[in-house]
């Protein structure tokens, strides 16, 4: 940027609806509805009220590094209000990891919307930070609000292959004894590799009241729990909640059943 101009609006400021909005009447600034409270506003128009070195306004504003989760794509969304009265510009940039900044989307014409960006994410990349760049001479207005970065889960790398449950009866046949569950389950990579060691977490849901379960698989990728369900309660829910082996992710899109629904057997075994 170059030195002076109007001070506040030197760059990409951060201001309030009404404190912008009364900077100048009637240039359209009363059209920004899609802000809330504090947004950021790069004002060439205003800037140039005030006299300053040779040079346009140029000035980008920087995001956070937003952390990724290894999906190949991510979305953004953002309010925006770009409002041409001469030669500017409005580019959205995005950058992985530090690298060069990629262009997603540019403004040449007035704009009032909330927009929603596509990104296809470069494998192995950790963090994202985007950046909008703003050019012009008392030439209007760009306003940035409510940035948001989020992607979809990334493809499972484990998968419970099978679940599996039986059922005795601890007590007289068709009596409302207690009764006994056996589940057994088995990991596998998403490449159908046997995984020694995965932590799995179940509930076990009966008469409204939740058990804990927690094994750990052999080396054939085999678990199993045991429990007990009390007297007088026929039904019961066993739901796979957590699925963990190091840095293997388990989203349980893979899995073929992750909830069995259980009934007490009439006889000894069921």
């Amino acid at each position: 940027m170059p030195a002076g101009g109007v001070t506040e609006w030197r760059g990409w400021s951060f201001a309030t609806d009404e404190f912008w909005t009364n900077a100048e009447r009637g240039q359209g600034r009363e059209t920004n509805v899609r802000a809330r409270n504090v947004f950021a506003v790069a004002d060439s128009d205003e800037w140039d009220d005030k006299a300053h070195d040779a040079g346009q306004f140029d000035s980008t504003l920087v995001s956070p590094a937003y952390k990724l989760n290894g999906a190949a794509k991510a979305t953004v969304s953002y309010a925006t209000n770009y409002r041409v009265d001469g030669p500017q510009s409005g580019d959205v940039y995005v950058s992985y990891d530090g690298g060069t900044p990629q262009l997603v989307k540019s403004y040449r014409s007035d704009a009032n919307t909330v927009e929603r960006l596509e990104l296809a994410v470069p494998a192995g990349a950790k963090s994202a930070r985007l950046s909008f760049r703003y050019t012009g001479t008392n030439s209007a207005f760009w306003t940035i609000d409510q940035v948001a970065f989020g992607q979809p889960d990334p493809p499972s790398q484990l998968a419970l292959t099978s679940l599996e449950a039986g059922t005795e009866l601890l007590g007289r046949p068709g009596s409302d004894a207690a009764w006994k569950v056996t589940t057994n389950g088995v990991v596998k990579t998403a490449h159908g590799k046997p995984v020694k060691d995965a932590k799995v977490t179940a509930e076990l849901t009966a008469g409204g009241r939740v058990q804990k379960l927690t094994g750990t698989t052999k080396k054939d990728g085999s678990v199993r729990f045991r429990t007990t369900v009390p007297r007088g309660i026929a039904e019961a829910t066993l739901t796979v909640t957590d699925v963990r082996y190091q840095h293997l992710a388990h989203y349980g899109e893979l899995d073929p059943v992750l909830t069995l629904d259980l009934t007490r057997p009439t006889g000894h075994r069921g």
